[in-house]
């Protein structure tokens, strides 16, 4: 696993996360390490972040190709995409504080991703792990590195320092180890 830090300014941070330079060096990263895997990306906090290929956001202002909840987007997916997904990208909302930031965006129609039930949260993670594909990857964003399931690997970390006194953030990225040998039936 290798660490790295990454100074990033604070000034004009937006919630748009995909517009921030970690995050974009968290993309390449995956890309990188998904080059030799054929599959989709699925985003099911997106926003309006355009690297996804499978896209929703609960917020119906946002173009994005669903508009509900994350673990029924994400079920969903598993049903539409049994091979999986090349990358599955975590950007939810950070905290409780940025949760109810959100709900009242939508007009107070999101419950709390943290506190709508005290599994919740863990129940999308882990969900959305069971989306990788082989090799796939998983980028997570936000302040801690709970294994967002106990089959992944933690492959690369990004420390990213916003300046001043202000918290870092952590962007993980964790491997699907399991392998698929796609043998062919020997022909006699």
């Amino acid at each position: 696993m290798k660490i790295e830090r990454l100074i990033v300014s604070s000034r004009g941070v937006s919630r748009d996360t995909h517009k921030g330079g970690a995050y974009q060096t968290a993309w390449k990263k995956a890309g990188a390490l998904t080059s030799h895997l054929e599959g989709y990306v699925c985003d099911p906090f997106a926003r309006d972040c355009p690297w996804g290929d499978f896209t929703n956001d609960i917020n119906e202002k946002f173009n994005t190709t669903f508009n509900i909840e994350a673990l029924p987007f994400l079920k969903m997916c598993k049903k539409k995409m049994p091979e999986g997904f090349r990358i599955v990208l975590m950007d939810p909302p950070f905290s409780d504080n940025q949760s109810e930031k959100y709900a009242k965006e939508c007009n107070g129609d999101v419950p709390n991703f943290y506190a709508a039930d005290s599994s919740h949260a863990s129940k999308v993670f882990k969900a959305a792990s069971d989306l990788l594909m082989p090799g796939g990857i998983l980028v997570k964003l936000g302040y801690n590195t709970t294994k967002p399931a106990p089959h992944l690997e933690l492959v690369h970390l990004y420390v990213c320092n916003l300046g001043g006194m202000r918290h870092d953030t952590l962007i993980s990225l964790w491997r699907n180890p399991n392998q698929s040998l796609n043998l062919e039936p020997s022909r006699s």
